[in-house]
């Protein structure tokens, strides 16, 4: 599945099954919508199912529709991991390739925000850091000195030598 094309998703989200397929287009047009009126009715709708807000993360600068006389890239995607096979060959991939590759060929991305992956993780990191505030010098030694270390190194060396 892809974001351009939703049509694995159309049949089980068709509102009047039996009216078979339903074109808006022609209301679109007499009414006058543009890519912006469509962005705000659907955070309409959304907002009407309780979903969050989202009219603030499209900020002034984002182009929902090309401009006239510039080449712009942006390709959409999403991914059907309920199909059982998206799922395993992104993981396989993970295990085989350097993560770049990977995202590269999953989404044609070279780079990935971690903001939300930061602010999931908010909590353990403050208490890691609260936590590790209480460790004492020679308990941090001892720890680093003994099975763990060992066990690091042993997997630290697979890594490098696995590269």
């Amino acid at each position: 599945m892809s974001a351009k094309s939703w049509i694995n998703l159309e049949p089980s989200l068709r509102p009047y099954p039996s009216a078979g397929v339903i074109d808006i287009s022609d209301v679109l047009i007499r009414n006058e919508y543009d890519a912006k009126m469509l962005f705000e009715k659907a955070d309409e709708f959304l907002k009407s199912q309780r979903f969050a807000d989202s009219s603030g993360s499209y900020g002034e600068d984002a182009i929902l529709e090309k401009p006239d006389g510039t080449e712009v890239i942006c390709e959409p995607s999403a991914w059907d991991f309920c199909d059982g096979e998206t799922y395993r060959v992104g993981l396989k991939l993970g295990s085989t390739l350097p993560w770049r590759q990977v995202l590269t060929a999953i989404s044609r991305e070279t780079d990935i925000s971690t903001t939300g992956i930061k602010t999931y993780f908010k909590p353990l990191y403050e208490y890691l850091l609260t936590a590790n505030e209480t460790i004492s010098p020679s308990q941090l030694k001892e720890f680093l000195s003994g099975e763990y270390a060992e066990r690091a190194q042993e997997v630290y060396s697979k890594q490098v030598h696995a590269e």
